[in-house]
């Protein structure tokens, strides 16, 4: 093979790993455009759900911590971002929920016996009424479980039920 040859086979060569590379690469940023495209939508599903709820924590059980997912402004001023878990759900308590039912609200947050209580259970919830006379139902959903079927992680959710509550309250004095 000749000088010329040698040249003419290493570029061909050359040019063939280039369009290997080439088609490799657009394979992959292919694959990540439908990664993104896939995680802009659950985003949009899961930003029209909380659209839904006053309040979304996520919440360490065995670290009572809490992340907050997503808040209205008002509750938001008062808890921050993250931290204690039982610490704020119970300031939040001891501030917004209606002084008559704070003492049956506090076990319901006890988030030291949220993995026995949930055991069995997927959720747990409570209704309460609020300081400015609304009512409010809170959700603890089991987010994650350990090997054992501990509970680990749970989604704490809140929504405003008054037009429910004003709906039934009528129903009942109808009849």
């Amino acid at each position: 093979m000749n000088l010329k040859q040698c040249d003419n086979f290493n570029y061909a060569a050359d040019q063939y790993a280039v369009q290997y590379l080439y088609e490799k690469e657009t394979t992959i940023q292919n694959q990540l455009k439908q990664a993104l495209d896939e995680t802009r939508l659950s985003n949009e599903i899961i930003s029209a759900i909380a659209k839904s709820y006053c309040s979304i924590y996520r919440i360490d059980v065995h670290k009572d911590f809490f992340e907050e997912i997503s808040n209205d402004s008002e509750i938001h001023k008062l808890t921050g971002n993250r931290g204690c878990a039982a610490e704020k759900l119970y300031q939040l308590c001891d501030t917004m929920v209606a002084s008559e039912y704070r003492s049956l609200i506090r076990p319901f947050l006890d988030v030291s016996t949220l993995s026995a209580r949930l055991k069995t259970e997927e959720y747990i919830s409570t209704e309460y009424r609020m300081c400015d006379g609304s009512w409010h139902r809170m959700l603890f959903t089991v987010k994650k479980r350990d090997e054992s079927g501990n509970v680990t992680h749970v989604l704490c959710t809140v929504r405003s039920i008054s037009d429910s509550k004003r709906r039934e309250e009528n129903l009942n004095f109808a009849a």
